[in-house]
C-alpha cells in the first residue's frame, strides 16, 4: 500500500482513529503493518470471553497478551423454572452453579498465571447470569438479581496457581458474596489493585417486601446487613494494595474500627468505601467515620483520594479527601455541615502530607436520585464500577 505511506502523520492518524471508531475492522489489519498494530490494539484491549472461549485464550502470542488490558468472563449458569424462584435455591443447584463457576475461573487463572509481566496491569470482570434471567424479569429490565460484579486489577505474572480443594473453592464463590472476606484474604501479594462492587435492584427489592405470599418471611432487606467481620478482613488486607474499592458487601464504619493504631498503609494511593450509615438521618455516625478515617489516613503516606459515599433512590452522598490540592468536600442530596472535629482531624492530614494551604467544600446535589446508578454517575465516582456495569445498573434500576 504505497498511497498509504505517502499521505502525512497527520492524516493517517485521523484516518485510524476514525476506523477504530467502528466494529468489526479485523480484516483491515491485513492492509499494511501500522494498520495491524492499531487494529489488534483495539481489539484485544478489550476481551468478552464465554468459558467455552478461553481455549482461543490461551492461544494469544506474547504480543497479543501485552494488548489485553481488560477482561470480561462471562459465566452461564444453569437454567431455572417459576418454581424455582417462588422457593429457596436447592443444594444441588447451588453445587451445580458453584462447580460452573469454578471450574471458569480457575482456568482463566491458570492460563493467566503463565502470562509474562510487562507491567501494565489486567481489569478482570466476572459476571454470572442464567438464560432463565431473563424469562423471570421484571417487564424491560434487562437483568436480575442473581447479576454480580466484580472488578480486579491483578498482576498474574507471579500470581500462584489456587491449589485449594474444590469443595473450597465451591464455598467461596457466589451467591451474595457470602464468603468474600475469606476469598479476600487468599489474595496473592502481587495484586496491588482491587475494586469489588455488589450490585442490588431496589425495585425488586420493594416488589419482594410487599409480597404477601407464603415465603414472605425469604423476602430480603432493603438494606444489605454488613458484618464486622467482613470489613475487618478487608482492612486488614487493603494493607498490601494501592488501589482499593469496595461498594455495598463492607460498611466503612467497620473497616475503620478494625483499623490498628500501629497499622501502616505504605502503598495505598485510593480508597473507596460505602455505609449506610451515611445517610440524612446518622449525622452522628457519620461525624465518627469521618474522623475514624482521618486517623487512619495518617498512617496512608501515599494516599492521594479517599472517598467515602453512600447511594440509594432518593439520596447519595460522598466524602472525598483530595491529597492534590489538599482539600476535603462533601457533596449530597440534603443540606449537611462537616462537623469542627472533622475539619481539624483532617487538617492534620493535610498538613502531614499536602503541600497546598488546606480547603473544605461543600456542595447540594439537585439531581433526582432514582437510584444508586444515579448516584455514582452524579457524584462522579466512575471508578468505582466499569461504565458498562454502570449503563446497566441506571438502566435496570430507572426503568422499573
Amino acid at each position: 500500500m504505497s498511497g498509504w505511506s505517502l499521505l502525512p502523520p497527520e492524516v493517517r492518524d485521523i484516518i485510524l482513529k476514525f476506523l477504530t471508531h467502528h466494529n468489526n475492522i479485523a480484516p483491515y489489519a491485513t492492509v499494511s503493518k501500522e494498520w495491524q498494530s492499531v487494529i489488534e490494539k483495539k481489539n484485544f484491549g478489550r476481551l468478552k470471553l464465554h468459558p467455552s472461549s478461553l481455549d482461543s485464550l490461551q492461544r494469544l502470542t506474547e504480543q497479543q497478551q501485552g494488548l489485553v488490558k481488560h477482561i470480561w468472563l462471562n459465566i452461564e449458569l444453569k437454567r431455572y423454572t417459576c418454581r424455582s424462584c417462588r422457593k429457596m435455591e436447592s443444594l444441588t443447584s447451588i453445587y451445580a452453579n458453584n462447580k460452573i463457576m469454578a471450574e471458569a475461573i480457575t482456568r482463566l487463572f491458570f492460563i493467566l498465571a503463565n502470562w509474562k509481566q510487562n507491567g501494565g496491569g489486567l481489569t478482570l470482570e466476572l459476571n454470572a447470569y442464567s438464560p432463565s434471567d431473563s424469562e423471570h424479569c421484571v417487564h424491560r429490565n434487562v437483568a436480575c438479581l442473581r447479576l454480580q460484579f466484580i472488578t480486579q486489577t491483578m498482576d498474574f505474572g507471579t500470581a500462584h496457581p489456587l491449589m485449594m480443594p474444590y469443595d473450597d473453592h465451591l464455598n467461596q464463590l457466589p451467591s451474595g458474596f457470602r464468603k468474600s472476606s475469606l476469598r479476600f484474604k487468599l489474595l496473592p501479594t502481587s495484586v496491588k489493585r482491587v475494586t469489588i462492587f455488589e450490585d442490588f435492584n431496589e425495585n425488586y427489592l420493594e416488589i419482594f417486601q410487599h409480597s404477601q405470599g407464603i415465603n414472605s418471611h425469604l423476602n430480603p432487606d432493603r438494606v444489605r446487613i454488613t458484618y464486622p467481620g467482613g470489613g475487618a478482613a478487608f482492612a486488614k488486607k487493603s494493607r498490601q494494595l494501592e488501589h482499593f474499592s469496595v461498594a455495598f458487601l463492607v460498611d466503612a464504619c467497620h473497616f475503620f474500627d478494625a483499623c490498628q493504631p500501629h497499622w501502616r498503609w505504605p502503598h495505598l494511593r485510593s480508597l473507596a468505601l460505602t455505609s449506610r450509615m451515611m445517610d440524612k438521618n446518622n449525622p452522628l455516625p457519620i461525624r465518627r467515620i469521618l474522623e475514624a478515617a482521618a486517623q487512619s489516613a495518617l498512617h496512608m503516606p501515599e494516599l492521594e483520594t479517599m472517598t467515602l459515599w453512600n447511594g440509594a433512590k432518593g439520596e447519595a452522598c460522598a466524602f472525598t479527601w483530595c491529597r492534590q490540592d489538599a482539600s476535603i468536600s462533601w457533596r449530597g442530596t440534603w443540606d449537611f455541615k462537616l462537623h469542627p472535629s472533622v475539619i481539624k482531624d483532617w487538617k492534620k492530614v493535610a498538613y502531614k502530607y499536602a503541600r497546598h494551604e488546606f480547603t473544605v467544600n461543600e456542595e447540594l446535589l439537585m439531581q433526582e436520585i432514582r437510584s444508586h446508578g444515579d448516584a455514582i454517575q452524579y457524584l462522579g465516582l466512575h471508578s468505582v464500577v466499569d461504565n458498562v456495569s454502570l449503563w446497566q445498573i441506571r438502566r435496570e434500576n430507572n426503568c422499573g
